[in-house]
């Protein structure tokens, strides 16, 4: 486990390209200091400084390009698509010791749902109002934030436009 402020070196890097199997190579993404992602079609060599894959930039669609990733330029890796929980224990084998980021079914626990306990009913203040329900689309999907303030930025705008308009009341 690393701690806050410890890099992985070299050899921390290597030891994980090893580890990964070969067919997992070109699910591969390999971010790097910059932000840019290289999908990766195969890795051709892992040498002690540094990478040499074939791949395409995130993004882009032109493949087969040729890159040489210093392992000092490489913040994280990831497979493209999702991952199970066996399969992460194949890769990296069970984990050591126990911890609490073990999903609960991997530790034999069963969740329990307790429901609280009921307050005595004594007059106090009146139960809160529930709020209005949020708009809802058609798909089924909540709106996002962004959706909601540009909408509600285009209903003031046309209601101020409106009122800024000369009223035609049918007089010439």
């Amino acid at each position: 486990m690393l701690r806050r402020g410890v890099i992985m070196q070299n050899t921390d890097w290597i030891k994980l390209f090893k580890q990964l199997p070969s067919e997992y190579h070109n699910q591969l993404v390999l971010v790097l200091q910059n932000r840019t992602e290289i999908s990766m079609e195969s890795l051709f060599r892992v040498e002690p400084t540094h990478l040499v894959v074939r791949g395409r930039l995130g993004g882009t669609t032109e493949g087969g390009l040729l890159f040489v990733v210093p392992f000092t330029e490489l913040t994280t890796i990831y497979i493209n698509r999702e991952v199970k929980e066996c399969e992460v224990d194949q890769l990296f084998g069970p984990p050591k010791t126990p911890s609490r980021l073990i999903s609960p079914s991997r530790q034999g626990v069963k969740t329990v749902v307790v429901d609280p306990p009921i307050a005595a009913a004594t007059p106090s203040a009146p139960p809160p109002q529930p709020a209005a329900p949020a708009a809802v689309p058609a798909f089924g999907r909540a709106p996002d934030t962004t959706s909601v303030a540009r909408n509600n930025l285009l209903e003031r705008l046309r209601a101020a436009r409106q009122a800024a308009m000369p009223h035609n009341n049918g007089s010439k």
